[in-house]
């Protein structure tokens, strides 16, 4: 969605055709497309400064994703004050994605500058790999394993996270010459 949605060339565009009307919409493709980009640094970047591997925990960019990047949320979110709640949903993000948006910001600039003060001169952080999918994958499933308890507690948790690391012991290994039958 990034690339097509929220890009420069789309801010751009936003600019010239629709003047006045569209300037809020291109300021925020182009913030979101500078976030994006922060977040997905990588080797191969092209001419984009903005996807250049993290090399010093003193990057300017670190200090955008931290600070800047939510003052501007902040200073949006802020001229919706006045209105009522819903013109403010329809002027504004949800609070789940402003949560989401800054917990991701302030936790990869930290991250960044861990993983760069731990690692010996010379090192770069490329922020594309990093994910927390596997996370997500294994919460959901010891969701699913608690079958309609949506929201375990510590020892239900604890009994779900053992349930599940047994059935990781009984798997199958792929190309092995053994079945498993039931």
């Amino acid at each position: 969605m990034k690339a097509q949605l929220l890009s420069k060339s789309v801010s751009k565009l936003m600019k010239k055709r629709g003047g006045e009307k569209m300037e809020r919409s291109a300021w925020l493709a182009n913030l979101m497309n500078k976030w994006f980009d922060l977040m997905n640094t990588r080797v191969n970047y092209g001419y984009n400064k903005d996807l250049i591997p993290y090399k010093d925990v003193h990057d300017p960019r670190l200090m955008w994703l931290s600070d800047t990047f939510i003052n501007e949320l902040d200073n949006w979110k802020g001229s919706t004050k006045g209105k009522n709640e819903l013109e403010k949903e329809k002027q504004f993000l949800s609070k789940q994605t402003y949560a989401g948006l800054v917990m991701a910001s302030k936790a990869m600039s930290e991250l960044v500058k861990y993983l760069l003060s731990a690692s010996p001169p010379g090192s770069y952080v490329c922020t594309r790999r990093i994910n927390q999918d596997p996370l997500e994958a294994f919460f959901g499933q010891v969701r699913r394993t608690g079958g309609s308890n949506e929201a375990p507690d510590v020892n239900s948790y604890g009994q779900y996270q053992n349930i599940i690391s047994c059935m990781k012991q009984y798997k199958q290994v792929k190309g092995s010459n053994v079945e498993i039958v039931d």
